[in-house]
C-alpha cells in the first residue's frame, strides 16, 4: 500500500472489526455491540495506530505546504475571511463596488491600530 491514507483507513476498519468480534464473543449483541466496538476501537487506535496516523498527517501537511508554495510563487493574493465577508455583504446589500468596500476595510484596520 503506497498511500498512507488508505493504509490508515484499512487499519482502522480492521481494528473496528476485531473489537466487534471480541465483543460479540463476550456476548454483546445489537446496537450496543456496534457502539461499544466503535468507542473501543477509537481509543485503541489512538495508541496502536500512532505511527500510521502521523505518517498520514505528514503527507497531508507536505501537500498543503507544496500548494501554498506554488500559490505564493504565482503571486496569489491571500484573501482574508473579513474580505470575503465584506464582499458577500456588499453584493447582497448593493453597498458600493469592491473598491469601496476595500477602502472601508482599510479604514477599519487603521482605526483599530
Amino acid at each position: 500500500m503506497s498511500s498512507p491514507g488508505l493504509r490508515y483507513s484499512l487499519l482502522r476498519i480492521m481494528l473496528f472489526l476485531g473489537c466487534l468480534i471480541v465483543l460479540w464473543l463476550v456476548g454483546l449483541r445489537g446496537l450496543l455491540l456496534v457502539i461499544l466496538a466503535g468507542l473501543l476501537s477509537m481509543v485503541v487506535s489512538l495508541f496502536v495506530l500512532r505511527g500510521p496516523r502521523e505518517e498520514f498527517s505528514a503527507r497531508i501537511a507536505e501537500r498543503v505546504d507544496r500548494k501554498a508554495a506554488r500559490a505564493e510563487a504565482a503571486g496569489a493574493h491571500k484573501v482574508s475571511d473579513e474580505e470575503v465577508e465584506d464582499d458577500e455583504i456588499g453584493r447582497s446589500t448593493g453597498e458600493g463596488t469592491a473598491d469601496d468596500r476595500a477602502a472601508r476595510r482599510t479604514e477599519r484596520r487603521h482605526d483599530g491600530l
